[in-house]
């Protein structure tokens, strides 16, 4: 999607909770918003699978606002989740989504569809893309403990947080493969600068969302781990 525009989106969901084949009933969606952590965009595979060293900037040297706070919204579908609900920081700003009294059933694939508007880039930024990293569980089963591989899929950077860490101890899918959203600039009404400083600029970054704002937000009412 392009910077400035609003764009129907939807988190995929490939399957259920493998092992035990059980469906999804309820599902946590957070973007990052608390200590973002932005690096170069790098291929994983090429770079032999090592993490990339953050940089020292912040969203506010990149996007107008400075946040992703307001990034996404829902849009009502009860085609998995019978009920839906924003999550919000304490400015009352939409920071992710979740979804209760569902099911999707193991042999399906399913979408959660949400509205995003993705922010323009500055003026004065060199950056073409931004790739957000955020956190999305896939609940099979609430009953404590669910930081199983039968009771939940955790799609999550492996980055310190609680749940990436039990996930990865437990053999929970989707640790250290978190959920993937692309903002292109638009290059055309979002012009870069022209004064030469895009020379040796940083052009393509990731924004991931933090082990604190995972450990904050990622939970959901009822859900117990």
């Amino acid at each position: 999607m392009k910077g400035g525009e609003g764009l129907d989106n939807a988190i995929a969901i490939g399957h259920a909770c493998e092992l035990e084949n059980r469906g999804i009933i309820a599902q946590s969606v957070v973007f990052p918003t608390i200590n973002p952590i932005i690096t170069e965009t790098v291929d994983h595979h090429a770079a032999g699978g090592a993490a990339p060293e953050p940089l020292a900037m912040t969203l506010d040297e990149i996007i107008e606002g400075g946040t992703l706070e307001g990034f996404a919204a829902l849009i009502q579908s009860r085609d998995i989740f019978l009920k839906q609900y924003h999550k919000t920081n304490t400015s009352g700003n939409v920071i992710g989504f979740y979804g209760t009294s569902g099911l999707l059933s193991p042999e399906l694939k399913g979408r959660v569809p949400f509205l995003a508007v993705a922010p323009r880039f500055l003026e004065t930024s060199c950056v073409k893309t931004l790739t957000v990293e955020y956190a999305t569980a896939d609940i099979c089963l609430t009953s404590k403990p669910t930081i199983r591989a039968n009771k939940v899929n955790l799609w999550i950077p492996e980055n310190g947080s609680q749940f990436a860490i039990k996930g990865a101890a437990y053999g929970v899918e989707g640790v250290g493969h978190p959920s993937v959203l692309v903002i292109h600039r638009d290059e055309i009404n979002n012009l870069l600068p022209t004064d030469g400083s895009c020379a040796t600029a940083h052009e393509n970054l990731t924004v991931t969302i933090s082990a604190e704002d995972i450990d904050a937000n990622l939970p959901i009412p009822g859900w117990t781990h």
